[in-house]
């Protein structure tokens, strides 16, 4: 008889299934974690934008303010754009 040693066929096929199983598993795991960080990256950048909108809107509100307040204080002339003529601006005497 003859007697080949180390492993059987079914053994080397069985063997690579398992290591092919496994393989998957960390794909898998791999693009699920990519996955999420992914979108952990997105909802950052979105909330940071926001949070950069809205300081850059209260910059804008207080400065319109502080001009309003400012041409009222001092009684002089506002400017308001002519509703006819693109370019030019009508002068009010506050």
């Amino acid at each position: 008889m003859f007697y080949i040693r180390g492993a059987s066929f079914w053994q080397q096929d069985e063997t690579w299934r398992a290591r092919q199983q496994a393989r998957q598993q960390e794909l898998d795991f791999t693009t699920s974690v990519s996955s999420v960080l992914s979108a952990a990256t997105t909802n950052l950048g979105k909330g940071l934008a926001s949070i950069a909108n809205r300081r850059a809107l209260s910059r804008v509100q207080a400065q319109i303010k502080a001009a309003i307040n400012s041409g009222l204080k001092s009684g002089g002339i506002a400017t308001v754009p002519s509703s006819s003529t693109t370019g030019t601006s009508v002068n009010k005497t506050a």
